[in-house]
């Protein structure tokens, strides 16, 4: 219950989760060499290759993992 957005990471996996109002921020930055969790997209502009990438806040509600 409540308001969040947990991120959780393995040495060979990242999962992502909101909660179902998404009321704290959060943008993925995601390329075929990494994927970027931040609270805004600033702390991501400077990132090699940010302007190929796919950038999207995540769904409320919605699992994402990735895997290595």
């Amino acid at each position: 219950d409540g308001f969040f957005t947990f991120l959780m990471g393995t040495h060979d996996k990242l999962a992502l989760v909101r909660d179902p109002f998404a009321c704290k921020p959060a943008v993925v930055a995601e390329t075929g060499d990494y994927v970027a969790i931040s609270s805004e997209f600033r702390s991501l502009a400077h990132l090699p290759d940010i302007r190929n990438a796919s950038v999207f806040e995540p769904k409320p509600a919605e699992v994402y993992s990735w895997s290595v």
